[in-house]
C-alpha cells in the first residue's frame, strides 16, 4: 500500500516522497493514496496547466531504490514537463518519466557514487 512507504501531498502531484527506503522492483499499491473525496481515482485533470495530465497506474514497480525523502514518478511525465511534490515543481523532466521511476539529478547520482551505495544507481539523470 501507498501510505506504508510513501506520502503523497496533493493528489495533483505527479511524484510520491518515499517515507522509508523502498527498494528496486517494490510493488506499490496506489489505491491508498486517493483521498476518498477524489472519486476513487487520482485526479486527471490538470487545472493550471488547463489539459487532462496522465492518470497513476493502480500498481507502480520501482525502476530504482528511492531512499527515504527522495522522490518517485507516480505517473508518466513527459519529457520537458514539471515534477511536482507539495503542489509545487521543483524539476523539469529531462526526458519522458515512467510511473514507478526513482528521480536522480546528476549531483544525486554522483554523490551516491562517491558513498559506494549499496543498491544499483542510474548513470543518467532523468531530472
Amino acid at each position: 500500500m501507498f501510505a506504508t512507504v510513501a506520502h503523497l501531498p496533493n493528489p495533483s502531484d505527479n511524484c510520491g516522497i518515499a517515507t522509508d527506503t523502498i527498494h528496486k522492483g517494490t510493488m506499490v499499491r496506489m489505491a491508498a493514496a486517493v483521498a476518498p473525496e477524489s472519486g476513487g481515482g487520482l485526479p486527471v485533470h490538470d487545472q493550471e496547466a488547463g489539459d487532462v495530465a496522465l492518470a497513476a497506474p493502480d500498481v507502480l514497480t520501482l525502476s530504482y531504490t528511492v531512499m527515504e525523502g527522495h522522490r518517485f514518478a507516480i505517473r508518466r511525465v513527459p519529457a520537458g514537463s514539471f515534477l511536482t511534490s507539495w503542489t509545487m515543481p521543483f524539476a523539469v523532466a529531462l526526458r519522458d518519466i515512467a510511473a514507478g521511476e526513482a528521480l536522480h539529478n546528476t549531483k544525486l547520482i554522483a554523490a551516491l557514487a562517491t558513498r559506494e551505495a549499496p543498491f544499483e544507481v542510474p548513470s543518467e539523470p532523468n531530472m
